[in-house]
Formats: structure tokens, sequence, C-alpha cells
């Protein structure tokens, strides 16, 4: 059998097995144990593809039991012969991802303004959510996210004429900068908008350290194909995640929950009738549409939002169980 065909049947196979197994045992570990906290699930379900990772790399059987993976695992290539072609897909990829993302940032910084010359609501708005946020319980150096309050940024608020349709964060500048489509700012009011800066910088917050990022897994998807079956759930936990420190700054989940729907509306109002239509299609293949399942989440969190403290031993006491059972 020549390498190729050693690795797809010893390495690639069981990686994705492993990482989907862990996936579904975390899932339902966090579901059992009511972790409903999306700041405390999110560095949790990272663990899948650290151990999809280290079996793609020969590091480790699938899983512990049954002995049947321990033999696969034996006629696995070894670190040394994997990791060289590994290390060099990942950087090809994140080379592809930072030249499209540059793209991105030229494309917007050219027809931006700043908040101040543009909307002095929502430069009011921004100027009062960064101290909130870092206060926040759960956010600074309390919180289950591996960063402190000096860890959310001060970032430039923008305001973008033309195809932007939602806000979003370049958060590869220095200062990092949130992105507003002009013609969301007259739907929102000046509260409003600050929940949507939080959600923006909360992301600064959650995606610390530099891997706990929810887009990296499908970035790496070519060296590491479980992230194109596991990122896009990760990237809702990330987008719940951010909605709950949002939340918190806007001081009403309700008022917060609408401000989700008034930028959804937009965003339709400006897509076109063939984007809207193909948005439906994930929807008829079963999937939850992303905005029903993060209002949801804010609204059920805010009916039940006791017992932070217990539902971070839970989370802790999984991952260590995790580790010591799968890995």
């Amino acid at each position: 059998m020549n390498l190729a065909a050693r690795f797809l049947l010893y390495n690639l196979l069981p990686s994705l097995l492993a990482g989907l197994v862990t996936w579904v045992l975390l899932s339902l570990g966090l579901g059992l144990l009511r972790v409903r906290s999306a700041r405390l699930r999110l560095p949790v379900l990272y663990l899948p593809l650290i151990k999809s990772a280290l079996v793609l790399m020969g590091i480790g059987p699938a899983l512990p039991w049954p002995a049947l993976f321990d033999r696969l695992h034996a006629q696995a290539l070894p670190p040394g012969t994997v990791l060289p072609w590994f290390l060099v897909w990942a950087g090809l990829a994140l080379l592809a991802r930072e030249a499209l993302e540059r793209r991105v940032q030229r494309r917007v910084l050219a027809s931006a303004r700043r908040a101040e010359q543009a909307d002095p609501r929502l430069a009011r708005a921004a100027a009062a959510v960064l101290p909130r946020l870092r206060q926040l319980q759960g956010v600074g150096r309390r919180g289950p996210v591996c960063c402190l309050p000096e860890a959310v940024p001060r970032a430039e608020v923008l305001v973008a004429e033309g195809e932007v349709r939602s806000p979003f964060l370049l958060a590869g500048l220095s200062p990092p900068k949130v992105v507003f489509p002009r013609g969301l700012l007259d739907a929102l009011e000046e509260e409003e908008l600050a929940g949507i800066v939080a959600h923006e910088l909360a992301h600064l917050a959650v995606r610390r350290p530099w891997w706990c990022d929810a887009g990296l897994p499908e970035a790496l998807a070519p060296a590491l194909p479980v992230g194109a079956l596991l990122g896009e759930r990760l990237r809702r936990e990330e987008e719940k995640a951010c909605d709950e420190a949002a939340a918190e700054v806007v001081g009403d989940v309700e008022r917060y929950a609408a401000t989700l729907l008034k930028a959804y509306r937009f965003q339709q109002r400006s897509m076109g009738s063939l984007a809207r239509g193909l948005g439906h299609v994930p929807q008829l293949l079963g999937a939850r549409p992303l905005l029903t399942e993060r209002v949801e989440h804010l609204l059920e969190r805010g009916a039940s939002d006791g017992g932070l403290w217990a539902q971070r031993c839970a989370a802790c006491l999984l991952g260590a169980a995790s580790l010591l059972l799968l890995f």
C-alpha cells in the first residue's frame, strides 16, 4: 500500500471519526449538565478539533476503545511524515484566507467614513460600549474565556456605503474596525447601536487565545477536513457567546433580540431575490436558521440565567474528563 492510501485509510478517516464522535459526546455532555452559556460551551467545543488534528498527524488512536482502533493506529503514518505536509497545507490555507480578508478590507475601507463624521449617535454609542464590555462578568478576569478585561481593545467604528449589508468586524487591523452599513443606522436607536457594537467587539474577547476563532477551522479545512464539518457549529456558538455579552451591555435581553431582528430585516431587504432564495436552502435541508437559534438562546438564557458558577464547574469537569478519556 502506498503512502497516500495509508494516509487516507489510517490517518484521515480516523481523524474525521475522532472529531465527530468527540463532538457528539461533548455536545451530549453539555446538554446533560445544562451548560447553557455559549461563552462556557465554546472553549469545550474546540476539543474535537484538537483531537482530530492529533489523530490526523498519527498521534494516538481515533478512540481509546475498542482495540480495533489501536490496530488501525499502528498502520498510520507517523508524525514525522505527516507534520511537514500538514504545516504546508495549513500555511497555504491561512495565506489564502489572509489574501481574501485583505481584499475585503481594501474594498470596504475605500468608501468608509469614521462614525464621528457619519453619525454622531453611533460615535457616542461606541464610546460608551467599551468600559461596559470590559466590566462584564464572563468577559473579564472571572470569565470562562482566556482573556483579561484589557484584551478587548479600543476599536475604530466606520460607516460604509454600498454593498455592505450587515455590521462586521475587521479584526486583523490595528486598531480593529467595526464596520456599519449606512442604511442600518436609520433603523436603530442609539442604545440598539451600542448593542451591535458590543457584539462585534465581543468577538475580540472570545477569540483569545488566537486559535479560538470560529472562522479558523473552516479556513484550515484543506489541511484539517473536520473543520469543514464543525466550523459552522462553532461559528454559531461564537455568535451566541457574543450575543450574551451584547445583551448584558444593553441590559435588556428582549430589546437586544429585537435589534437582531431589525438588522436581519435590513439585510434581507438589501439582498437580491436570488440571494434570498438561496438563503432558504439550508432550512429545506433541515438546518435551523441562525437568527432563530440566536434569539431563542437569548430568551431562554434570560428566563433562566442563574447558576453560572455551577455551569462553569460543569464545563471544566467535562473538559477534564474528555481529556482523560478520549485523548
